[in-house]
């Protein structure tokens, strides 16, 4: 992004969120949104510089057209559809010159891995399918967001550069598992790979990361010096409602924020949970359609533990038939 001689001072300002920890079923995604914004702006002053070109859940109606910016689970319901997160990911994603066409047109510029798309075809329910999109949404609405969201980020200097998505599939997830016997480590090795992405991009500059929470964990520096060895890292604060540190590993260098509610404190962390929701809801909904074809009566399933017992029941005929593999569809954890 080209500035004047008064907004040389640029920094990398980076959200990290998750959506699909706690299923059985499905994908869970990591992803990380990007932004580049004047040296003096504040991570959390991002919210009001854009509060002309966007909408946050609860804070009353919305025109059309309007960018909802907010905790995805806030925005997505199956009961109210994609609309509002359709909207919004796909006028953000537009900003950053992704394609929106279909699925299989977005993908390429949201993998962090390029693999991954490949790997899709291992899956009956992936191979050799795309979908058109937007799905819920109305074309119009997301041009029009994306004009606004354009016009409010210009204004103020600030730029969406990339925006980049870390899903891990069923099969992967459960070699994940494997190789770590824990969860909770599968999901902060996704985080950590898209910090390290970031930070090669960006050498250099000034990165500030800021990843929500990830469940209860309050310490990440372990983590942290194992993902970046050789690296110097100091704790910054390690405190009931934020965890920070400091990194510098060559000429990468990097302030790393765990805070719970980071996307309510952080614009960023909001759009990378938005991201990583839609993204899951799109390969959940090609998941769906795949069992309706066998089981035509199917409800569909979110992939949640109670849920996914009902609909692994209901599906289990078809599957036998089928032959599918369990580790490719039922996560081991």
């Amino acid at each position: 992004m080209e500035t004047d001689a008064g907004m040389a001072d640029r920094k990398i300002i980076v959200g990290i969120d998750e959506a699909g920890y706690g299923p059985v079923l499905g994908p869970m995604v990591v992803s990380a949104a990007v932004f580049e914004t004047p040296g003096d702006i504040e991570p959390a002053d991002l919210w009001s510089l854009l509060e002309r070109a966007i909408h946050r859940p609860g804070s009353g109606r919305a025109g059309a057209g309007t960018a909802w910016l907010g905790d995805s689970k806030a925005l997505y319901s199956p009961a109210t559809g994609l609309r509002r997160l359709e909207t919004s990911v796909l006028a953000f994603a537009r900003l950053a010159g992704t394609d929106t066409g279909t699925l299989l047109r977005l993908l390429p510029d949201l993998l962090l891995d390029p693999e991954i798309q490949a790997s899709m075809a291992d899956y009956p329910w992936y191979s050799g399918r795309d979908m058109i999109l937007p799905v819920d949404a109305e074309a119009n609405a997301v041009n029009t967001a994306a004009s606004g969201l354009r016009a409010v980020l210009s204004e103020h200097s600030v730029e969406l550069l990339a925006v980049r998505c870390a899903p891990l599939l069923v099969s992967e997830f459960n070699d994940q598992i494997d190789r770590t016997d824990n969860k909770a480590t599968v999901l902060f090795d996704q985080s950590a790979a898209l910090m390290s992405w970031v930070m090669e991009r960006f050498e250099g500059e000034p990165v500030h990361i800021l990843a929500d929470r990830q469940g209860g964990r309050k310490n990440y520096e372990t983590l942290l010096a194992a993902a970046f060895e050789g690296a110097l890292l100091s704790t910054l604060k390690e405190t009931a409602e934020e965890s920070a540190y400091l990194l510098y590993s060559g000429a990468r260098r990097a302030t790393i924020r765990f805070s719970v509610r980071g996307d309510e404190l952080y614009l960023p962390t909001a759009l990378a949970s938005m991201f990583s929701k839609y993204l899951r809801e799109l390969l959940m909904r090609m998941f769906n359609s795949f069992w309706r074809l066998h089981v035509p009566q199917l409800r569909p399933t979110a992939g949640y533990p109670r849920d996914a017992s009902r609909f692994l029941r209901e599906t289990a005929p078809a599957h036998g038939r089928l032959s599918i593999d369990n580790k490719c569809m039922i996560r081991e954890r």
